[in-house]
């Protein structure tokens, strides 16, 4: 099989001719991809034929030998296997191949090399023209010695050995009108390394000057550009101007321009090898027209150009007008020879046989090559703690906010959004830079992104050097490594792999190989490719080249592994490079909520723990709602309450039931990792335990009040529970209360018997002797349980205060003195008076109730008393139902949101505790139909307060509730959330009650409820 892409020229071309002519026992077809050059070559004679096609499958999967004029590209899986026979298509001085280290063909290197790397060091074939050439392609090439053929090139001997052969009309003289005496000239430039979109233009500034030289030498001159330079739009103007004209032959590169070498007179190149190739051929006269001699972007010179070219030098275009009309161009004997025994010494007369014979004869090569393993850096062999590139820029800000050094204020306000502004301003003037265009060095630097914020706020140089230390300060602290893809680079390295680092990123070098050592000592040591060093990226594919030139690509496969679909998997692929995809560290939708609302780096920070705890997949879904969710109610307040007391100087912290049984349990965990010096202690107790016993002088009104004793009372058996009374001790004083024995009654009713117990003396002298009974127990347990004469104080979540002073009175007659009782509170409604001492956490009015319900989710109840059992005073309590999975997540993870806040390095730990308590009361209020609320907080039951009996935090509605509110019953006494019951509900209940907003219809419904017991209640006449 013979092909030379999508034209029927080149080497392959003559071999093929002559294989036809003279090798009757080889079997030889044309293949391509060009259906116009199957039916030209078809019309010659000869088999032709696509890639396509059944039949053409089968001729592939027998073929041989695959003879060509490049390093392939692509390479048919059907022609896999075959010796692969590369005639080259000219020598010359450039660096090509495997040699190249710039330019615009370099992506298209790198992709070769890397997806059939091992098919070329199997099975191709390399054709060598001299010692000179041998010892050039070794380093462009690298052909295994048994790979090497040394002979001519067949389309500069064809004619000469076998006679010319004609596969277009060859008399360009008189197609153009032109008599047989004008001189036939050729430019045959070379592509450039850049700028070939105006190549053209840059090389003829003057085309009617040209014209007037090719008129005045009676001269046409053939444009010959190298397929390259098709891209040259003024090449493609120029075209379309002068097609027609005489003395211009744009030249079309499906025509061989090979067969027409014996007719030119003279050829006019720069770096092209064509020169060579014509002098082979027999052309004698050459002018050199390197008009940008000495421009980097020209070429990557392979050999000395000066040394190893020869003809009449014309380096701009007034000396190549010169040049054209004075003739004086023939190239001396002596440059013909020496330039023929540097680049044709392996050419004979046997140079076909030669070349059939060693291909035919070819064994394969049995090659055994590494792979390549490159691993993307951030996100993918480390990661930030805080998880985002924006967390450090909070950091920064944060150290401002504290640092002794002014700054701008609205750079203070704003700095995260202005320090990411600053960098993408910096990132679109390199993208949009002409003079970076070719060379794609589209990277920024660290110091371009400072530079840009002193510019606009006009810093000094102690105000950049702070925010760019912190910046590079935090970025090394915040680094972790990945340790599963530690792991893996780890038993790479160990196995004598090779492994690099390969990274976009804007950071100084110096920083990231600290961030990698901090990381794990390993990582420093791997070669690091770092955008901010080479200016190049992955993006652009330009940095996956210079790691291929600079390790002088020799594997059998590339291994990348990365977590950014375009720079890590999209664009390696198409460079052939096989690719891992890891996943992007991102915050899901409540962290993401918990960031923005902070907006800190210890928010950030925080988040990345949350996160890493979520993604372990070691956790329930109620694990992770006592960690994520509950933790944020109990311990930044406990984290408080113990730095508080250890600034105080309190000794002893009583944790009072049920409240403080988890907040104990987190006051434990942070003593023991923070090494404090606090003891805690566990107490029973509560409003019913201690309210009435606290009574020394009477019954006061607090306890018929609406948070007292009866508070919550709506049925029978409430009543008599709250009341502390039989039913024959209520009905003998006050007997017309029988009527409420049968069933419920509403809360105006519960006011009418609460303010006819409060009137009664006969009903004041009961309590007071039931709370003189009571005072003996709970003075006696507090005596045995509370230390009266140590620096102590109590640990309450929220309230009044009311149960405080109550605590208050009764320690008072336990040490037969006054005792200060300080209590800390999340939030306390009564400040301090007296002994009563109030330390609040907060002043926001947030509501409560969610974590009453938490609270409550215990193995036992409230406190309803004491007694004496065997010798000592214990608690009365009763068990109860919970949700017990909740309960133990509560018990495991509490305490360990709790040492993991501990663990974390934050900047401001103070500010920090008081903005994720406010967040977890202000996320319930903005979602209290989230799914986490809706399936552990709106089950959970609870009789808030006290005489009221436990009910469903959010129970689903019913119609009968419907009803029963728009009879005028409150909605807080049928749900504690209204959204989290509508999540619940399903049916015509809901339905109603969204009717009832729309509508309006409950004030009807009242009032003919007040009318019907208006009448009912009414004397009769």
């Amino acid at each position: 099989m013979f092909n030379a892409g999508n034209t029927f020229n080149g080497n392959p071309k003559w071999l093929f001719l002559y294989v036809n002519r003279y090798r009757p026992d080889i079997e030889a077809h044309w293949i391509t991809d060009s259906e116009d050059v199957v039916a030209q070559v078809q019309a010659m004679g000869f088999s032709a034929m696509t890639f396509r096609g059944p039949k053409s499958r089968e001729v592939q999967r027998r073929t041989g030998v695959w003879v060509v004029n490049q390093v392939k590209e692509h390479l048919p899986e059907n022609l896999r296997g075959a010796v692969l026979l590369n005639l080259w298509h000219g020598v010359g001085v450039k660096r090509v191949e495997r040699a190249m280290t710039t330019g615009f063909l370099l992506p298209r290197i790198v992709e070769k090399y890397v997806r059939n790397n091992v098919e070329y060091r199997r099975n191709q074939l390399f054709l060598v023209t001299s010692p000179t050439m041998e010892e050039h392609f070794a380093a462009q090439i690298d052909p295994a010695p048994t790979q090497v053929i040394r002979a001519g090139y067949p389309q500069n001997l064809f004619s000469r050995l076998h006679g010319r052969f004609a596969s277009f009309d060859h008399d360009l003289r008189a197609a153009r009108g032109l008599p047989a005496s004008t001189r036939m000239l050729m430019w045959a430039p070379t592509y450039r390394l850049r700028g070939n979109e105006t190549f053209v233009a840059r090389a003829l500034p003057d085309v009617d000057r040209l014209l007037e030289s090719l008129e005045r030498s009676d001269s046409m001159l053939i444009l010959k550009l190298h397929p390259q330079l098709a891209v040259d739009r003024t090449y493609r103007a120029l075209k379309a101007r002068y097609g027609d004209h005489p003395r211009l032959v744009f030249w079309d590169n499906a025509d061989d321009v090979y067969e027409v070498f014996p007719d030119l007179d003279t050829v006019i190149v720069d770096y092209s090898s064509i020169l060579y190739d014509a002098l082979n051929a027999g052309v004698e006269r050459v002018i050199r027209y390197p008009f940008d001699w000495g421009d980097e972007t020209a070429l990557e010179p392979g050999l000395d150009y000066e040394r190893l070219s020869a003809g009449r030098w014309a380096g701009d275009f007034d000396a190549l007008l010169e040049a054209i009309e004075d003739r004086d161009t023939v190239v001396p004997g002596e440059d013909l020879e020496r330039l023929d025994e540097t680049f044709w010494a392996y050419a004979d007369d046997d140079t076909f046989t030669t070349i059939v014979e060693h291909a035919l004869a070819y064994e394969p090569i049995d090659v055994r090559l590494p792979t390549l393993y490159s691993f993307d850096v951030f996100d993918t062999l480390i990661h930030r703690r805080a998880v985002l590139p924006e967390s450090i820029f909070h950091g920064v800000r944060q150290r401002m906010e504290l640092s002794p050094t002014a700054f701008p204020g609205e750079l203070l306000a704003r700095f995260p959004e202005i320090r990411m502004q600053a960098e993408a301003a910096v990132r679109e003037y390199r993208r949009k830079s002409p003079a970076l265009a070719n060379s794609q060095e589209f990277e920024i630097q660290f110091d371009d992104i400072y530079r840009r914020i002193r510019e606009i706020f006009h810093l000094t140089d102690e105000q950049v050097d702070l925010l760019s230390g912190w910046e590079l300060e935090l970025e090394v602290e915040n680094c972790i490594a990945d340790e599963r893809m530690l792991a893996h680079v780890r038993s790479l390295v160990e196995a004598g792999e090779t492994v690099v680092l390969i990274s976009d990123m804007y950071l100084p070098k110096q920083t990231l190989v600290r961030m990698l050592g901090h990381a794990d000592p390993l990582l420093a040591t791997l070669p690091l490719y770092l955008s901010s060093e080479q200016l190049v990226q992955k993006t652009t594919k330009r940095l996956f080249a210079r790691v291929f030139t600079d390790l002088g690509y020799d594997y059998g496969a590339w291994i990348h592994t990365g977590d950014n679909l375009r720079a890590d998997e999209v664009l390696p692929r198409e460079l052939g490079i096989r690719t891992v995809r890891t996943e992007t560290p991102t915050l899901d939708e409540y962290e993401t909520e918990f960031v923005e609302s902070i907006r800190s780096y210890d928010a950030y920070l925080l988040a990345g723990r949350m996160r890493d705890r979520r993604m372990s997949g070691e956790f329930t879904e109620a694990e992770l709602f006592a960690y994520r969710t509950a933790s944020f109610y109990l311990v930044p307040y406990v984290s408080w309450v113990l730095a508080d007391a250890v600034r105080r100087g309190y000794e002893t912290l009583y944790f009072i039931s049920r409240d403080g049984h988890h907040m104990k349990e987190i006051a434990d965990a942070l003593i023991a990792s923070r090494g404090l010096e606090l003891r805690t202690e566990y107490i029973y107790g509560s409003r019913r335990a201690w309210r009435l016993a606290s009574q020394l002088d009477g019954i006061d009104d607090d306890t018929f009040a609406p948070h007292g004793s009866f508070g919550g009372v709506r049925t029978f058996a409430g009543l008599l529970e709250s009341s502390r009374t039989t039913e024959d001790e209520l009905l003998a004083m006050f007997p017309e209360f029988a009527q409420y024995r049968d069933a419920p009654f509403d809360g105006a009713t519960a006011g009418g018997i609460v303010e006819t117990m409060r009137s009664s003396g006969a009903y004041r002298a009961h309590l007071e002797r039931v709370a003189e009974a009571d005072r003996e127990l709970v003075t006696e347990y507090l005596r045995d349980h509370v230390d009266l004469d140590g620096r102590i104080a109590f640990v309450e979540y929220w309230g009044r205060g009311y149960t405080q002073d109550c605590l208050a009175r009764l320690l008072e007659v336990a040490a037969g003195r006054p005792v200060e009782s300080p209590f800390y509170y999340a939030r306390s409604i009564y400040p301090s008076n007296g002994v009563s001492v109030r330390h609040n956490f907060t002043s926001a009015t947030y509501s409560l109730l969610v974590i009453e319900a938490l609270f409550a989710n215990l193995p036992y109840g409230s406190v309803t008393g004491y007694e004496r059992r065997d010798g000592r005073v214990e608690p009365v309590m009763a068990s109860r139902s919970h949700d017990r999975e909740l309960y133990e997540a509560f018990e495991r993870m509490l305490p360990m949101f709790a040492n993991d806040v501990a663990d974390l390095d934050f900047i401001d730990r103070d500010r920090l505790r008081r903005d994720v308590f406010a967040f977890g009361f202000e996320h319930f209020r903005a979602h209290p139909g989230a799914p986490e609320y809706l399936r552990f907080i709106a089950p959970l039951r609870d009789a808030v307060e006290l005489g009221s009996h436990e009910r469903e935090f959010a129970p689903a509605l019913r119609v009968r509730d419907v009803v029963d509110y728009l009879r005028g019953k409150p909605m807080g006494e049928i749900t504690r959330s209204l959204a989290l019951t509508m999540e619940r509900s399903n049916g015509i209940a809901p339905w109603l009650l969204r009717m009832q907003k729309e509508v309006g219809f409950r004030r009807v419904v009242k009032g003919a409820v007040a009318r019907a017991r208006e009448i009912v209640t009414r004397p009769s006449p």
